[in-house]
């Protein structure tokens, strides 16, 4: 089993592929929610953000488009 790890024709290698490629994209999802987390907070402290109703857009937004934060964040102010 263990030559199979690194022979790319191998299903073994390809299951653990597809694990470590799902690990990657949970973790830009991870990292684009957290980036936008801190924005929020940021925004409502400088007075940039004053409505609930901007957080819930925002969120919906980033959980159901592709969406930069920027360009999020740019659509609530």
């Amino acid at each position: 089993m263990k030559d199979q790890l690194t022979d790319c024709t191998s299903v073994l290698y390809n299951t653990l592929q597809e694990l470590s490629d799902e690990v990657q994209k949970l973790r830009q999802k991870a990292d684009r929610i957290y980036m936008l987390q801190r924005c929020l907070v940021y925004d409502i402290q400088n007075d940039r953000i004053t409505e609930q109703e901007q957080v819930d857009c925002a969120i919906a937004w980033v959980h159901h488009t592709d969406l930069s934060v920027e360009t999020i964040l740019t659509l609530i102010r």
